[in-house]
């Protein structure tokens, strides 16, 4: 792992991490002097799951649009599953440097408690922006409004924690159905074949599916499908799409190219030649 920029900004710093590996499975252990609050941007070939322990998977959510806030100090590993490369973003707080925060506020958050793989979109929207902006200006309004928005989200977490639901569908139920689809992509799978793997009715099983991991079990498959393509283009690059689409399950070329465009925005070809 590498630290690919660093940004700072009044109460926020930014520091994005280039990660990759040769293996199938592994996991980076960091940690910070200060909070910090941790997301993926970016994932090829797998999946990234944030740990509090790299001997103790979280198996508990898996997929886009989760958050990691970190308490000065601790450590959190980036466990790897089927992974190539992945970008880390992780926004350092210094709520003393901000303007607007009374001494108690500052307090509250320098005390906030560590929470591993939440959902929380509004600080999530404001944290994907703070790691997309280009800015270096510290005097920036842009920037301060979102540091402020951010701290303001913060502070509502802290002040009145969501109590977190238990899922039905977590542990290692849920890993056994994320390996029996990876170990299956060939196949076509249905919410009853899955659901008879989880040990629950169908309809209890597509709704705890879709809570645990934010899409339905047909659009985890798909992704799991464009996943496995990425890590064979990037293993074989002058390997045909049409042989590539067949090792990862889809019917032919053109469905293999529909539906990687549909999850990654791009051809497969602008995308390989975007990441070699």
């Amino acid at each position: 792992m590498s630290l690919a920029a660093r940004q700072a900004w009044p109460g926020v710093t930014r520091l994005i991490f280039d990660a990759g590996w040769q293996l199938p499975a592994g996991w980076i252990t960091a940690s910070f002097d200060r909070l910090a609050i941790c997301l993926l941007r970016q994932e090829i070939g797998g999946r990234g799951e944030l740990s509090s322990r790299a001997d103790a998977p979280t198996a508990m959510y898996y997929g886009a649009g989760h958050l990691t806030l970190l308490a000065a100090t601790e450590p959190i590993t980036l466990r790897a599953h089927q992974l190539r490369r992945a970008q880390m973003v992780c926004l350092l707080l210094a709520p003393e440097e901000l303007t607007g925060l009374d001494p108690q506020q500052v307090a509250d958050i320098r005390r906030a408690s560590s929470r591993v793989m939440f959902r929380d979109d509004r600080m999530h929207d404001c944290a994907r922006l703070l790691s997309a902006y280009e800015g270096a200006d510290e005097r920036d309004p842009y920037v301060a409004g979102l540091a402020g928005a951010l701290f303001a989200v913060l502070l509502a977490a802290i002040s009145h924690p969501v109590e977190t639901r238990t899922n039905v569908l977590s542990g290692l139920p849920l890993l056994s159905v994320f390996e029996y689809i990876d170990t299956h992509l060939d196949q076509t799978m249905t919410n009853d074949d899955l659901a008879r793997l989880a040990g629950l009715s169908s309809s209890v099983f597509s709704h705890a599916f879709r809570e645990a991991t934010g899409v339905s079990p047909q659009r985890w498959q798909m992704d799991a499908r464009v996943r496995l393509a990425q890590r064979l283009m990037l293993d074989s690059p002058t390997e045909s799409l049409a042989s590539i689409g067949t090792r990862a399950g889809f019917s032919d070329q053109s469905h293999f190219s529909r539906a990687f465009f549909d999850i990654m925005g791009v051809s497969p070809s602008a995308w390989l030649h975007q990441s070699l």
